[in-house]
């Protein structure tokens, strides 16, 4: 029995294909990511080591809290991201289901918006038509009388 929010039963994932990609996740986005975060704790630890003088401190020390607050914020800003990410992988399983839905009701809205338009535009061109029957009858008696 299918489940409601899941109207349709997913494909199992190719294991090779699975495997390739966790190992590109792995050397793109975790290993560049550990290097930074190496890169910029060095950085942060080698600007604190050195002199004695007490100006250098404050601003060693400085460099090390707006360096650990940028962090911070972008470490958020990843934790965002992937939440996004799990969210909009989630939320694709199902959707296409109610998508194709709306669809057909717009392809039946639209049906009937035609038929109506149709039915509000008929008089006007029955009258046009009309005209055009007469100016041309009127047209032929014309020509014909002058013959």
């Amino acid at each position: 029995m299918a489940n409601k929010f899941h109207p349709y039963q997913l494909n199992e994932r190719n294991p090779i294909t699975y495997q390739a990609h966790k190992r590109q996740i792995t050397w793109q986005i975790f290993v560049p990511f550990g290097v930074g975060l190496l890169l910029v704790l060095a950085i942060a630890v080698c600007a604190t080591q050195g002199s004695n003088f007490q100006v250098s401190q404050w601003a060693d020390a400085s460099l090390v809290m707006m360096i650990f607050s940028w962090m911070l914020l972008g470490f958020l800003s990843l934790v965002g991201l992937i939440f996004s990410i799990f969210a909009i992988s989630r939320v694709l399983r199902f959707l296409p289901f109610y998508f194709f839905r709306f669809q057909g009701f717009l392809f039946r809205l639209q049906i009937r918006s035609h038929a109506i338009s149709n039915r509000a535009v008929e008089p006007f061109l029955r009258m046009r038509s009309f005209t055009a029957k007469a100016n041309a009858l009127k047209r032929q008696f014309s020509f014909s009388r002058w013959k």
